[in-house]
């Protein structure tokens, strides 16, 4: 793909813990996405493993970036989806992975962020 990516793929899972994926995404993060005038897509999930079904049959590369916003179940999702695809190491190696923590107990977000101290 040729040219800048300048879009964000934003998988938004509205039932993650308890239920305030939407709420959390549209008063703390679509502002700062706004400010930052980064366009971005948003797919709400609609069932179980459809963000590892989208990421794992559409063209991610039309995006610069995927950002999961909902709990653990999300973020395994996406990357499971990821590596299922033939291009798994290119699709990891070019395009960055974002969690928003949305869920009940956000232990992998956790996890990710306090590995370090």
């Amino acid at each position: 793909c040729s040219g800048e990516r300048k879009k964000l793929l934003v998988l938004l899972n509205p039932k993650s813990g308890p239920g305030r994926g939407r709420e959390i995404f549209q008063r703390r993060i679509h502002p700062i996405l706004s400010e930052s005038e980064k366009s971005y897509d948003v797919h709400i999930t609609k069932y179980s493993n459809y963000a590892r079904e989208f990421v794992r049959t559409k063209d991610i590369y039309q995006w610069n970036g995927i950002l999961s916003v909902g709990g653990d179940g999300i973020v395994f999702e996406v990357v499971n989806g990821i590596l299922e695809r033939p291009d798994w190491q290119r699709a990891l190696s070019e395009l960055p992975l974002g969690v928003i923590p949305c869920g009940s107990g956000n232990g992998l977000a956790k996890s990710i962020a306090y590995a370090k101290g």
